[in-house]
């Protein structure tokens, strides 16, 4: 048996990227993971960016450290063809463990779907950008099933990684918004409207008037913390606390117009602000009844009139036949 010699030389290239992107997405410096692993900061240089091959134990370190998969790497022929995979793998390895499980539900939802034939426009959750990093959402269709199953007296099976108490309460929030604004309001809107200061003092005054942060959240389409936000910089600092300042620094060479300052409510007259606001909607609905029943006493007299013709006409056929 002719035993022939192995030419073949492993490239370490793409795993000293993968290395170099996990080690970048954790927050750590080149000189910080060459002091764990006990090599020159250079050294971990050449790894990342130059494919040199790292010692065995320094390679195992690092793959551990980063919890960075090398199949895909070693046995390229078992992932040939599948792209789509490799990047959705460099992808994970930028997660963190939080992030991790959120992918975890995700994909569990997913084959809990595909194994009991549930269409996939009901997926319920969806990928979104936010301040915080990605979040999941609930769809808009998913939603409206949610709420059809409450209206029949069923509760929807509770998602992976939720609990069924927080769940419920959401598919109650549906439930109002829907009865408030109709199937529109389950759809996701735009947060980022500019409200103006008048708009946000009136939907403050009717919390302040009585009614809860939420109910009049819903009816006014926005989120509730907002709200809640917009009612704490009222107490604190009045008006003024209502008036969203610009942000940026003011362009150079620009003369700025100097602004007087308004005076800021004393608690007297924030008093007198809610009071008459609250009187307004009084005299508002109070209108809508005098309207109402001016309406209903035209319709009477109309009535009466239309009447009297009739008495009248059958008086005077009466009396030519007489």
């Amino acid at each position: 048996m002719k035993i022939e010699r192995d030419e073949r030389r492993f490239d370490f290239h793409d795993i000293g990227l993968a290395i170099k992107r996990a080690r970048e997405a954790s927050g750590m410096t080149q000189e910080q993971l060459a002091y764990i692993v006990d090599r020159a900061p250079r050294t971990i240089m050449y790894n990342e960016n130059d494919g040199q091959h790292p010692s065995l134990n320094t390679f195992y370190q690092m793959v551990t450290m980063f919890d960075i998969s090398v199949d895909q790497y070693f046995y390229p022929s078992k992932n040939k063809g599948s792209e789509c995979r490799k990047r959705i793998d460099a992808l994970l390895n930028a997660l963190d463990e939080k992030e991790l499980k959120i992918v975890e539900a995700a994909i569990q939802a997913m084959k809990t779907a595909k194994e009991t034939g549930d269409v996939y426009d009901m997926y319920p959750l969806y990928w979104t950008p936010s301040r915080g990093g990605i979040i999941m959402r609930y769809t808009y269709e998913y939603k409206r099933k949610c709420v059809e199953l409450y209206r029949e007296g069923k509760w929807p099976e509770t998602p992976e990684g939720v609990s069924d108490k927080s769940f419920r309460d959401k598919v109650r929030l549906w439930v109002r918004a829907e009865d408030s604004r109709g199937p529109e309001a389950l759809k996701h809107k735009n947060f980022n409207r500019n409200w103006t200061p008048e708009e946000r003092l009136e939907l403050v005054s009717q919390v302040m008037s009585g009614k809860s942060c939420v109910s009049v959240a819903i009816e006014a389409g926005i989120q509730d913390r907002l709200l809640y936000q917009w009612v704490q910089n009222y107490k604190t600092k009045g008006y003024n606390g209502l008036v969203e300042m610009k942000k940026g620094r003011p362009s150079k060479g620009v003369p700025q117009m100097k602004k007087e300052e308004a005076r800021p409510l004393n608690e007297s007259e924030r008093e007198e602000l809610i009071r008459l606001r609250a009187e307004n909607e009084y005299i508002k609905a109070e209108n809508e009844v005098i309207k109402k029943e001016i309406a209903l006493r035209e319709e009477r007299h109309a009535a009466q009139l239309k009447a009297r013709k009739q008495r009248s006409s059958k008086s005077c056929v009466k009396k030519d036949t007489n």
